[in-house]
């Protein structure tokens, strides 16, 4: 069976649902996805978070992050969204402010995605669905 696995490694960042599950499968089909929350979304994230994820799909496939509502502090609060199963390595994409509506397609089959905030103030934070497709 094709799967997307998803890790998180911060816990006071959550996939939608079942928070108790720290990975994710999916099965290869048409509007398959998992979506990721902001802590506290529809309400506020706190201050100083730092969250990372890791997302695996079958080899082959590219990973596409879908922003539903994406409220963060402009030009101090970031999700970042890079390829590869390392996070210090290539960054491929840095969103802050309000971007809702906005795909953004990574063309390997590891990406992970970051948020972080600072310590002064927050918003309403995000929704982003995570899916797959092969190539």
């Amino acid at each position: 069976m094709s799967q997307l696995t998803y890790f998180l490694t911060d816990a006071s960042c959550h996939v939608v649902g079942d928070t108790s599950q720290q990975q994710i499968t999916l099965a290869d089909q048409p509007n398959q996805s998992i979506t990721i929350s902001s802590a506290n979304y529809p309400n506020n994230y706190d201050d100083g978070v730092s969250c990372l994820w890791f997302f695996t799909a079958p080899e082959g496939s590219t990973i596409t992050f879908t922003l539903l509502n994406f409220v963060v502090e402009h030009s101090y609060d970031f999700v970042r969204i890079g390829s590869g199963s390392n996070h210090l390595a290539q960054q491929v994409h840095e969103l802050t402010g309000t971007n809702t509506g906005v795909t953004r397609t990574i063309g390997s089959n590891e990406a992970w995605m970051t948020f972080t905030s600072d310590a002064s103030s927050s918003e309403s934070g995000f929704q982003i669905r995570v899916s797959y497709s092969t190539k």
